[in-house]
């Protein structure tokens, strides 16, 4: 099945993984502590289409009974001009280097295959990363198929958040994002898997969107452990070492009293190693809503 590999990349970036086998519920769960409710923790998918709201009541509810919103990055931070200054130059070679220099053959001539069919030259990202250039392209392939970067959930509370004047925390900062997908230079097979299957793209989104709104936890499980089978390192690196620090952090937010609604996405919920797993280690009672 050719589903089976589906880059990382695009679990990354679409969708997250629930934690239950409970059915038609949200990717909602209410953290609570012997002291009650301490925070909620939303599985967020990052891009979705206008058709995808209102988001059901039980996740809007928990956003107004929560004193703060917490993402995976401030995303005020993130969409600093500064920040994205950095973003920019991280995202460039060398001087003197080109993509195609550092690029594999294959992996050159299926970006160079891909730009084409957009109608964006290759040589406009001639100077940048391969990471970036099959970002774009994923980007484009998914603005096209409907979804959008601004229907994304977090980016729906961010929103409000600031139309509300309530607090935005991050539980990472802008600079460890980058520095993130910087790394995936370092292999050549994710570069190569995201570009040969940027063609299942969109039935394998539209299964992502139908398995969340249901809360089909097997369907997300599958599809995010297939994405991560060829990549165990970066599983580790994205996923289980980011869970370890950032449920230590909730684990200190929770002493202080305050309820925060704590949006997250690309898996970082479920699994043996996700924050549901973690946080239950610690003591908290997590139920899905």
């Amino acid at each position: 099945m050719r589903k089976r590999f589906v880059s990382f990349f695009l679990a990354l970036l679409a969708f997250s993984l629930p934690a239950s086998n409970a059915s038609a519920k949200n990717y909602l769960w209410k953290i609570s502590s012997d002291r009650g409710v301490a925070f909620y923790l939303q599985g967020s998918i990052h891009l979705l289409k206008a058709s995808d709201y209102p988001l059901a009541p039980a996740i809007e509810t928990a956003y107004r009974q929560s004193d703060e919103l917490v993402l995976e990055v401030d995303m005020a931070k993130m969409l600093d001009p500064a920040t994205q200054q950095k973003l920019l130059r991280a995202a460039l070679l060398p001087e003197g280097k080109s993509l195609k220099d550092v690029a594999s053959p294959e992996s050159y001539r299926l970006l160079s295959e891909r730009f084409a069919k957009t109608g964006l030259p290759i040589e406009t990202l001639s100077r940048t990363k391969p990471w970036f250039a099959v970002m774009t392209l994923t980007i484009l392939k998914m603005q096209a198929l409907g979804f959008d970067p601004e229907k994304g959930v977090d980016r729906h509370f961010f929103d409000k958040a600031k139309k509300d004047e309530k607090p935005v925390l991050g539980l990472e900062l802008p600079k460890e994002q980058i520095e993130l997908f910087d790394e995936l230079d370092r292999t050549d097979a994710y570069v190569k898997s995201t570009l040969k299957e940027l063609d299942v793209l969109e039935s394998m989104m539209n299964d992502v969107r139908t398995a969340w709104r249901a809360g089909d936890v097997k369907t997300l499980d599958r599809i995010l452990e297939k994405s991560f089978e060829e990549f165990p390192a970066f599983r580790k690196r994205f996923l289980s070492d980011r869970n370890k620090r950032w449920a230590e952090k909730l684990r200190t937010m929770a002493k202080d009293g305050k309820t925060r609604m704590v949006v997250v996405g690309a898996g970082h919920v479920g699994g043996p190693d996700g924050l549901i797993a973690l946080l239950r280690k610690q003591g908290f009672v997590a139920e899905q809503l």
